[in-house]
């Protein structure tokens, strides 16, 4: 794969400005070739120009390439001052998220550790209270044996007093003990108010889990452009005979700070140690997992393409097929209108499918970043090879009942049992339970639906 077709393919859509802009200074290369010997136009001779030796040049001819190399490494200049200004915003902006983000998660578990000191002491507070009933029932019984034995009382009255006073303190320090637990839990009361401010814990895995992916997309950024500057000044190298280009990149690109910082490794290291041990209590594995950045070029399953194009050829031939017997077949079946417009119905579903992997495809190619926008799960989504696959299968589906009904006076069968089980078919196909025919893409379809029509009761966001 030639650099240029990588660069289109790893590159973050949204930063797609930000890059170096490899083709243009691959084309000011080529074309002030061009220029050296204006007879000469086309590639071949190009590359006969090339291997020309720098001593067969005139002095012309190097006077002209001294003008291109002077436009052309402003041009990189330029190039390079966007690319680390860029850089170290993004860079500014990650440690800020960092900091907010690790921020929160102590509040979080100092908040999980707070209610569980507080559980412990009601816990304690029962423990007194059974401390206190025992008490009371010796000195009742104590008291009781006072009262039969008159000399005992007598003898055993300074007992008594130090026993009731010893009874009146641990009332009063039960008393105060209350009024003190009363006094905690106003406070208690309040952070448990307090708790919407905090994230809960999926929340929390879910915002590491996205820092995370900025972070190695940011990482792949530093990498491609580096990459690119390398590859574009060793193409001026050989189109020029010349060696000022490396020159150029050890005095310029090498020591610049998207090159050399190492930050965003640091940052990387800390995420990952901080979501080990905080969020997965130690599971690196399952941290790891959950970390897992998806590749970052757009990979399809040949599977699926193979599914789609299958499907798709059948469709075809039922098309026909339906075409045919609706214009020939007679007599038609009878009380057609409804199951027209079942028919019609349920092929706008698929027919909207097929258009949204359509959309998806457009977006993906002028560099919308779709996935971030309709907030879908980065590692785990259908791409427009899978999105026509789903589409065209419903759609020869479609087609078996649409020449099931039209031949049903010829089978001999109830012509309204098709409708009735292409009906059936694709509710099933929605709300299958198991976990097979992408089973998250239709969990995530039926909770987007949902939610709508809660309007009333649960928060929505844009995506709904």
């Amino acid at each position: 794969m030639k650099f240029a077709e990588k660069l289109t393919a790893h590159l973050t859509p949204e930063w797609r400005k930000q890059y170096i802009d490899y083709d243009e200074l691959k084309e000011f290369l080529y074309k002030s070739i061009q220029d050296i010997d204006r007879n000469e136009g086309n590639r071949i001779r190009i590359q006969r120009q090339i291997t020309k030796l720098f001593s067969d040049w005139t002095e012309e001819t190097i006077r002209n390439l001294d003008e291109c190399d002077v436009e052309f490494f402003e041009l990189c200049n330029n190039a390079l001052q966007k690319i680390d200004v860029f850089f170290s915003e993004k860079l500014a902006e990650a440690t800020r998220k960092y900091a907010n983000l690790s921020e929160e998660l102590d509040d979080f578990l100092q908040f999980e550790s707070t209610k569980t000191t507080f559980f412990a002491g009601s816990k304690l507070s029962v423990s007194w209270r059974h401390h206190e009933s025992a008490r009371k029932s010796v000195s009742e019984q104590l008291d009781s044996k006072f009262k039969e034995n008159g000399a005992v009382c007598v003898k055993l009255s300074g007992v008594d007093s130090d026993e009731k006073q010893d009874s009146e303190g641990v009332i009063r320090r039960r008393r105060s003990k209350v009024s003190t637990t009363v006094e905690n839990k106003k406070p208690v009361k309040q952070s448990i108010k307090e708790k919407k401010r905090f994230r809960k814990m999926h929340d929390l895995k879910l915002a590491f889990s996205e820092f995370y992916l900025s972070l190695v997309l940011l990482q792949n950024y530093q990498t491609l452009n580096f990459t690119g500057f390398r590859k574009i000044l060793k193409k001026h190298d050989k189109l020029f005979r010349r060696d000022n280009g490396l020159v150029w990149r050890q005095q310029h690109v090498e020591p610049a700070k998207f090159n050399t910082s190492r930050e965003v490794d640091d940052l990387i290291a800390k995420v990952e140690n901080e979501y080990t041990e905080k969020l997965e209590q130690g599971d690196r594995q399952r941290a790891m997992k959950r970390l897992r950045v998806p590749p970052l070029s757009e990979r399809h399953n040949p599977r699926a393409v193979f599914r789609f194009g299958f499907f798709a050829g059948i469709f075809l031939v039922q098309s026909i097929v339906i075409i045919l017997a609706c214009l020939f077949l007679r007599p038609l079946p009878k009380y057609y209108l409804p199951a027209l417009r079942i028919f019609r119905t349920t092929f706008l579903i698929i027919f909207f499918l097929c258009l949204f992997g359509l959309n998806t495809y457009g977006w993906r190619s002028s560099g919308v970043n779709n996935v971030l926008i309709f907030e879908i799960n980065p590692r785990s989504h259908m791409d427009h090879f899978q999105l026509l696959e789903a589409s065209f299968f419903l759609a020869t589906v479609w087609g078996c009942s649409v020449i099931y009904f039209l031949f049903s006076a010829a089978l001999n069968v109830p012509s309204y049992a098709s409708p009735f089980a292409l009906v059936v078919f694709m509710l099933l196909s929605l709300l299958n339970p198991f976990k097979f025919g992408y089973y998250r893409a239709r969990r995530w379809l039926l909770r987007v639906l949902v939610s709508p029509s809660s309007v009333s009761f649960l928060s929505q966001d844009f995506v709904h």
